[in-house]
């Protein structure tokens, strides 16, 4: 008995079916179904938490706090006429120091101390006066721009100052005024100053000032 010869099998083509010897093509395997496929439900939509009631905050514009108050403007002004008074006094004690030397070398007349000595003293204590004027100028004027800038704790600074500065000009009024129109032009100079550096500090601690520092962003350096 001849045993029945199975039909010749061609190439596979990429679509994973055979050609047969006679050249028709066979039919590929068909594909295993693993069943219907299985929903996990419906996806539930993401829900944002609504706000709690007076949480939100809208920031205020940026316009609003930029806005100087016109105390502001008057206060800087005064600032500024101030030290600018203030410096005039200083540079005239400078300037005219052999006057006031004159007077602190009379002073010191019934000292036993020798000549030098006594003008050693003298200098010492006419340039350590004019210095501490000088720097006291400097200082006010670092803190009043910062006042201007907008930082609070030049407000509170520049009050401390005021009875120092009141102090120092009362102890060396005496020391770095000279005699004559000189003397009367330093000591009307360094009250002036003193003076509207009271004013200063009283209007920057009016209503509008104190409401404008509060509206003031906080900044890394505030302060």
């Amino acid at each position: 008995m001849m045993s029945q010869r199975e039909p010749e099998q061609g190439p596979r083509d990429p679509q994973g079916s055979y050609e047969s010897a006679s050249g028709d093509p066979e039919p590929r395997d068909p594909e295993i179904s693993l069943g219907p496929e299985v929903s996990l439900g419906p996806e539930e939509p993401t829900v944002a938490r609504p706000e709690r009631p007076g949480m939100a905050r809208t920031p205020a514009p940026a316009s609003a706090l930029r806005a100087r108050p016109g105390m502001l403007t008057t206060v800087m002004g005064l600032v500024y006429g101030g030290v600018g008074v203030g410096l005039v006094g200083v540079i005239s004690a400078f300037l005219w120091r052999s006057g006031s030397r004159a007077r602190l070398l009379e002073a010191m007349a019934g000292s036993t101390a020798d000549l030098a000595s006594k003008q050693r003293a003298a200098d010492i204590v006419l340039y350590g006066s004019i210095g501490a004027l000088a720097l006291l100028l400097i200082v006010e004027l670092a803190l009043a721009s910062r006042l201007g800038a907008g930082r609070p704790g030049a407000r509170p600074a520049l009050t401390i100052i005021v009875p120092a500065h009141l102090v120092l000009l009362f102890l060396v009024r005496d020391v770095v005024t000279s005699q004559g129109w000189q003397g009367t032009l330093i000591e009307a100079s360094l009250i002036i100053q003193a003076a509207v550096l009271v004013v200063v500090v009283v209007l920057s601690w009016s209503p509008p000032m104190g409401r404008w520092l509060r509206r003031r962003p906080a900044g890394p350096s505030s302060g």
